[in-house]
C-alpha cells in the first residue's frame, strides 16, 4: 500500500499537460535555460531601444552641450550594459566549458543521489543505473554504454 502511495504523481493543472506532470528535477531542467535565454535575449532588446535613444537625441540635440552630453551619456550605458551582457555569456560558456555543466542545456540526471533505502526517493525518469566497480551509477539512458556511463 505504501509503495502505491509512493509510486502516484501530482499533476499541476495551471502548468498545463507538458509541464503539469514533470517532476521538480525536469520542471527545473527547463526553467533554468528558459530564463538564461530569456534574460540574454531581453538584455539584447534593452540594448538595441537604449542604443537608439541616444542616437536620436544626440542627433535631435542640435548642438546644444547638455542634450549632447545627455546623449552620450546614453550611449555609453548602452555600450556597458552590452559589454556586462556579452560577459555573462561568456561566463555562462567558461562554466560549461571547465565543469561540463551547460547552464542552456541543462541536464540533472548525472547529479542525482539516491537509491534504495537512503530516503533519496526515486531516480528521475531520464535515469539508467549503469553498474560499474564503484557501483551503480546514474545516466542519461543515451549515455549508459554496458558498465560506464559515457560522454
Amino acid at each position: 500500500m505504501n509503495q502505491e502511495l509512493l509510486a502516484q504523481t501530482i499533476n499541476n493543472p495551471v502548468l498545463g499537460p507538458t509541464l503539469g506532470s514533470m517532476n521538480g528535477v525536469g520542471f527545473f531542467q527547463k526553467l533554468l535555460p528558459a530564463l538564461i535565454s530569456m534574460a540574454l535575449v531581453l538584455g539584447v532588446v534593452i540594448f538595441f531601444f537604449m542604443f537608439l535613444s541616444g542616437a536620436v537625441s544626440w542627433i535631435t540635440s542640435g548642438g546644444d552641450k547638455a542634450k549632447t552630453e545627455i546623449a552620450k551619456s546614453r550611449l555609453t550605458n548602452a555600450i556597458v550594459g552590452l559589454v556586462i551582457l556579452l560577459s555573462f555569456f561568456a561566463i555562462i560558456n567558461l562554466i560549461e566549458l571547465f565543469f561540463g555543466v551547460s547552464l542552456l542545456r541543462l541536464n540533472l540526471a548525472p547529479l542525482f543521489i539516491g537509491g534504495a533505502g537512503g530516503g533519496g526517493g526515486s531516480p528521475p525518469p531520464s535515469c539508467v543505473f549503469c553498474g560499474g566497480s564503484g557501483g551503480p551509477v546514474c545516466c542519461p539512458p543515451a549515455f549508459c554504454s554496458g558498465n560506464s556511463c559515457v560522454n
